[in-house]
């Protein structure tokens, strides 16, 4: 946990400076980064005390699953950021039986 505060220390400490090195507002990824960091040790904190967890496995907070799982979808229906839920389960349904054509041939 001491190396996720410390973390949490020097991203806040960062400062973003424009093109003509004056201070700038800090960009969206940097709020994102203490949101998930803070995410990660309420969940460590939870896993650790009510299940007795010893150690947390990070690498199982990737989430190249879930992007692998949405991306040929996103390359089904194109850049629609609106999809409606009949249009996401039709894209899902393609996606799918294309993944199970192309593994018979």
């Amino acid at each position: 946990m001491e190396g996720w505060r410390s973390a949490v220390d020097k991203i806040k400490s960062r400062t973003f400076l424009n093109e003509e090195s004056e201070a700038m507002h800090p960009p969206p990824s940097q709020a994102g980064w203490l949101i998930t960091i803070g995410i990660v040790q309420c969940v460590w904190k939870k896993l650790s005390e009510e299940q007795k967890f010893k150690y947390p496995e990070t690498r199982n907070l990737s989430e190249d699953a879930l992007e692998n799982t949405f991306y040929p979808i996103h390359l089904c229906c194109g850049s629609n950021d609106n999809l409606s839920v009949g249009k996401f389960i039709d894209d899902l349904k393609t996606v799918i039986i294309n993944g199970l054509a192309y593994r018979s041939l």
